[in-house]
């Protein structure tokens, strides 16, 4: 049904004091249908005008009164009035574009810039142990094999382990890490 267009919302999104101070649920509702076909278009997050986004969200309550709320409490913001993170992403943007607030922080387009946005950070992340995958740099995964046992999730040492040596346990390493840690100097 989605076409592959997956929408990024934080589980908390409805306690932001934005969303929270929209005045009513169907408000609420028409914020998540805006995303919804933010993420739509081209370039995702931005409407060509307030008629484009009325066109888009009529079928789910989208008027003008609703168009006024969501700009009145920071949601979306009408070109050339972006904020300076918005203009960031739409600096181009035609007068009257409408820009949903922050979309380039939340929303990632492509697979590729979902690669580039999580290499710069393994780059400059100096963590070794990663959940189910391993970084450029790391030395180490964890595998969960759903096990409920804890005590059985194993960090193994993916070069040891290709040289035929047992992996070693959690413990292990948290004691070999702080260890070179106090070394440190």
């Amino acid at each position: 049904m989605s076409g592959g267009a997956w929408l990024r919302l934080d589980a908390l999104a409805w306690r932001s004091p934005k969303v929270a101070g929209l005045p009513s649920a169907a408000l609420r509702w028409l914020w998540i249908v805006t995303l919804s076909e933010a993420k739509l278009q081209k370039p995702g997050g931005a409407f060509g005008s307030e008629d484009h986004w009325l066109q888009l969200t009529m079928g789910a309550g989208g008027d003008r009164k609703g168009f006024r709320a969501l700009v009145s409490v920071g949601l979306l913001e009408v070109a050339p009035a972006l904020c300076i993170r918005c203009l960031e992403g739409f600096h181009d943007a035609p007068e009257g574009t409408v820009v949903v607030h922050d979309w380039a922080d939340f929303q990632i387009n492509t697979n590729a810039e979902r690669t580039r946005r999580w290499r710069e950070k393994a780059k400059s992340s100096d963590a070794l142990v990663t959940h189910s995958r391993v970084t450029p740099n790391a030395h180490v995964t964890l595998d969960n094999d759903n096990d409920k046992d804890n005590d059985k999730k194993v960090i193994s040492n993916l070069r040891t382990r290709m040289n035929g040596v047992e992996p070693m346990s959690v413990g292990g390493i948290v004691r070999d890490l702080a260890r070179k840690g106090n070394h440190r100097g």
